[in-house]
Order: structure tokens, then C-alpha cells, then sequence
């Protein structure tokens, strides 16, 4: 795909690889002109960021809807209590206690946003709305730069190989068992292609959830962690990490199919909110599982 595609757009480089940020552009108020140019945008760049950005939630349900089926998880915490779709990214509490959203302030360790799934939405539109400075950073990897980085001989190999993952949230110290069984019993392990082709451009990418995969279909335990590991590092070298302070204001949009991501802890007395939603992207445009 042409750059030409998306020339309207004012954009700059957040990355000498990979990732733009778009500018002089409000979400709230978006014709099917522009919807279009960021849709060639986010093809063309697994990373677009959007700045000082005042959108409400139906905004951006609207947005990730343009670009596919919005997902809607079932569990109402740490959801929108107003608006399906919605997730709270948060470590604060309601007047009662009670946790306002998920994810708290822990490290996030290098994942792919539902690869534990055997359709995943691998679009996310992520909204910072209350950001300390400096701390909770967080990384995007370049699963297409990585395989691009492969020997031939290795990107033979793992042509038509297929990954299982599992759901590992059940592995946290913090869960119950009874919990731990019924999130066995409802996410079983899947299996994924270790290589996924753009649709559009026919670039290749690796897509490797390094926190969910435990093996490769045909492979015993032994050379499959080989695999992965060797994958995983390749995945992961400095050159094709982009690190993303967050500010109030910031919309990021991420292809989960040609990026890892993961966040670095912080104190948890500093207050942070972010609102998230995941899209099933279009196949005909995106790299899908």
C-alpha cells in the first residue's frame, strides 16, 4: 500500500521503523473521508497515535466500529457501566472500595491482547485520560521487523507452524482455585499460525503472545521452548521497541497481529485512568488470525 493513500493526514514518525502520530485532527468529529485515511493509516502503521484528544465513550465506540465489530467482553468489571464495549484501564476505587477498573499498577509483561482466544479481536483503541508523567511507560515490539530479521531458513521453517496458547490469568497467586478451574474450562488452549500475511501489502509477521504460548503443534516440549524462546528474543531487541510515555489526551491505535506490547509497574498511589476498547478488524484489510 501507497503512503499516497493517507497524504492528507499531517503525520510524524514515532519510531525510525515503525508508528506514526497524526496531527490537527479531532476524533469527535470525523467524516467517512477522513474515518477512511486513518483506516489506510493504521494498515500501512500497526501504531498511530492521536494527542490531545477530549472524546467521550460513545466517541470512541463509533471509531473502533469504523474499523470492525466492536468486541464485548461479558464480565461487568472492569467494564463501563454506561456503555458496552468500554474497558477501564485504572487503579482507582469508587467511594465504596471497590476496584473502578483492571489492571492496576503490576508490570505487564511482553502479550498480545487475546491470543488465548480462538478468534481475536486484535484491534485496540486505548484512551489516556488521567496519566501520572513519567511513569507506567509503555512498549509496542514489531512482530513484522522480527520476522523480516529471520534467517530464510528459519522463516521456512516456521511458514505453516501453529502456536497454542492458553489463558494464563488463572496462573496469579490472587485467584481462587475455583476460579482458576472455571477460567481453565472457559478459555481452552487454541492454536494460532506462528506467521500471519497483510492481506493488503503481503508483508509477513510473526504473531507470538510470548506470556501465552507454552508449545508449537508437532513439537515436544523440549524444541518448542527452543523455538519460542529464539523467537521471542528476536522479537524483542531494542531496534524494533518503540517506549510511549503516556500524556492526558493521548488515543492509541494497535494491530495486535504486528504487535507485542507490555508496561512498565509504577507506584499505585499515583492515580491513573484509561479507557480501552478491542475491534475484530477487518480481514480483508488487517493480518488475522
Amino acid at each position: 500500500m501507497s503512503e499516497a493513500d493517507f497524504l492528507n493526514l499531517n503525520t510524524q514518525a514515532l519510531h525510525d521503523r515503525f508508528g506514526i502520530q497524526v496531527h490537527d485532527v479531532d476524533l469527535c468529529v470525523l467524516d467517512v473521508n477522513a474515518l477512511d485515511a486513518i483506516l489506510r493509516a493504521w494498515q500501512a502503521h500497526p501504531l498511530v497515535l492521536f494527542r490531545k484528544q477530549v472524546i467521550t465513550e460513545h466517541n470512541l465506540v463509533a471509531l473502533a466500529q469504523y474499523f470492525g465489530t466492536l468486541h464485548v467482553p461479558d464480565q461487568t468489571n472492569p467494564a463501563s457501566p454506561r456503555l458496552a464495549g468500554v474497558m477501564y484501564v485504572s487503579n482507582l476505587k469508587t467511594e465504596e472500595g471497590e476496584r473502578l477498573g483492571g489492571l492496576g499498577s503490576a508490570e505487564l509483561s511482553w502479550h498480545t491482547d487475546q491470543s488465548y482466544r480462538e478468534t481475536p479481536a486484535t484491534g485496540s483503541i486505548f484512551h489516556a485520560i488521567e496519566m501520572p508523567t513519567g511513569i507506567g511507560k509503555m512498549q509496542w515490539c514489531n512482530t513484522q521487523l522480527a520476522y523480516e530479521a529471520l534467517p530464510a531458513p528459519l522463516q521456512a521453517r516456521i511458514s505453516s507452524l501453529q502456536a497454542l496458547s492458553r489463558y494464563n490469568a488463572y496462573e496469579r497467586e490472587k485467584i481462587s482455585d475455583q476460579e482458576k478451574r472455571r477460567l481453565r474450562d472457559r478459555h481452552p488452549p487454541v492454536s494460532h499460525p506462528l506467521v500471519l500475511t497483510h492481506p493488503v501489502s503481503g508483508e509477513k509477521c510473526l504473531y507470538l503472545d510470548i506470556s501465552t504460548a507454552y508449545g508449537v503443534e508437532g513439537m515436544d516440549e523440549m524444541e518448542s521452548r527452543l523455538l519460542l524462546d529464539e523467537l521471542a528474543s528476536v522479537m524483542t531487541r531494542p531496534e524494533f521497541i518503540f517506549t510511549h510515555e503516556w500524556r492526558p489526551g493521548d488515543v492509541m491505535l494497535w494491530d495486535n497481529a504486528r504487535l507485542c506490547h507490555r508496561r512498565e509497574s509504577f507506584d499505585g498511589r499515583h492515580p491513573r485512568l484509561a479507557k480501552r476498547v478491542s475491534v475484530f478488524l477487518d480481514r480483508t484489510a488487517f493480518p488475522c488470525p
